[in-house]
């Protein structure tokens, strides 16, 4: 689990500054978000999330 809180990274509840550890958790993110059809797009400060699936 990796969660941004005030400009903080916990990964597993944990603050970290690791980019490792940051990186491998953003992969497992990824991983377990592979069949969900979603796009997350980090930019500056805003988070934008957009759905890849269209309706017939």
């Amino acid at each position: 689990m990796i969660e941004i809180v005030n400009g903080r990274v916990f990964v597993e509840g944990v603050e970290t500054v690791d980019p490792t550890l940051i990186g491998y958790a953003l992969l497992d993110f990824a991983e377990s978000q592979e069949n969900d059809g979603m796009k997350i797009v980090f930019k500056d400060q805003d988070v934008f999330v957009q759905s890849l699936i269209t309706e017939l």
